[in-house]
């Protein structure tokens, strides 16, 4: 008997288990959604193969709906991140997809793999091929901003808007705490100790949310294990000629975009949305009040409507105004 067959065999039936554990084979192509007819608010847990691995995801909302949104979470975090968004925005008829960015979150953090913000895009767009989905409204936070717009610009008929919360990667008028910590070699959301989250947490927010214990830990010792790697993808994503990406970028997408970001944020100045208005002739800026970085964690119904508003045509009114041109003289 061939053992080293049979010993292949196994761990490909195990792959399989924990696929099926996850609802990957429970909709086929169509991807993941709540369970019942008219759908709900129900928020589920799946994955799908991309590549070499798996991409978990987040579903809720009914996988009939005429409109589809996916959300890219930040650095640091996790699907999980949208747990308090994603129910709000099924109840407003939407259906919500929310994946871990390739070696975060349940994704294995691959050593090998490729982290810059096209490598990144493309596997996003696998997976948005896996799940089933053809046009969406793309939502990216933070890091999740950079992967979004590069998606945007690459693939901009998959694309029916795009919103950026609290996006790096773009040049402001005001320095941030952040960028005054970077400057100083410090990155704070690189933490090498487990005890570091909570002062992790307080950083990117204003009143730090309630979290569980159990979620909490796992998030903590995550993040310290794998310093080496997060570091990994900073580099890839934001050192060097990366830091400033979407400057090149943004001028570039002609479609319908919301920034978002937080009234008393330490990362992202908000000053730095009324010079994207007057580069981007398509977006509007909205600040959400009394928030920080993670603002999906501290007033996701704040975001949530503001999202709801702006996809029904509504949102923030656009505030910068180009200066009007020197008249000629007579």
């Amino acid at each position: 008997m061939n053992w080293l067959f049979v010993a292949e065999g196994a761990g490909v039936v195990a792959l399989v288990y924990v696929l099926y554990k996850r609802g990957t084979f429970s909709r086929g192509k169509g991807g993941g959604g709540a369970k019942g007819g008219g759908g709900s608010r129900k928020v589920e847990e799946r994955a799908v193969v991309v590549g070499k691995g798996q991409i978990s995801y987040l579903t809720a909302g009914n996988p009939k709906a005429t409109s589809t949104i996916v959300l890219l979470h930040g650095f640091a975090a996790d699907k999980e991140h949208w747990l308090d968004v994603i129910p709000l925005l099924a109840a407003a008829g939407h259906q919500v997809f929310a994946p871990d960015l390739p070696g975060f979150g349940a994704n294995f953090p691959d050593p090998d793999g490729q982290y810059d913000a096209t490598a990144l895009a493309k596997q996003v767009r696998s997976f948005a091929k896996q799940a089933g989905l053809v046009s969406f409204h793309l939502v990216g936070h933070s890091i999740g901003a950079i992967v979004a717009a590069s998606y945007a610009y690459a693939s901009p008929t998959e694309v029916a808007s795009l919103t950026l919360i609290e996006p790096l990667g773009v040049t402001g008028p005001t320095e941030s705490d952040f960028d005054r910590q970077l400057k100083n070699h410090r990155n704070p959301f690189l933490i090498g100790k487990a005890e570091q989250y909570e002062g992790l947490v307080a950083y990117n927010t204003v009143t730090p949310p309630a979290m569980q214990a159990a979620r909490k830990k796992r998030r903590a010792e995550g993040l310290a294990d794998n310093r080496p790697f997060y570091q990994l993808v900073w580099s890839k994503l934001l050192e060097g000629e990366r830091a400033h990406i979407l400057d090149w970028i943004l001028p570039a997408l002609k479609r319908k975009t919301l920034v978002i970001f937080g009234a008393k944020s330490k990362v992202v100045n908000q000053a730095t949305g009324k010079m994207l208005e007057l580069r981007m002739p398509d977006a509007r800026v909205g600040v959400i009040p009394d928030s920080g970085h993670w603002l999906m964690l501290e007033k996701p119904k704040e975001l949530a409507d503001m999202l709801i508003s702006f996809y029904r045509g509504g949102g923030p009114a656009k505030t910068a105004r180009k200066a009007a041109p020197a008249a000629e003289p007579e």
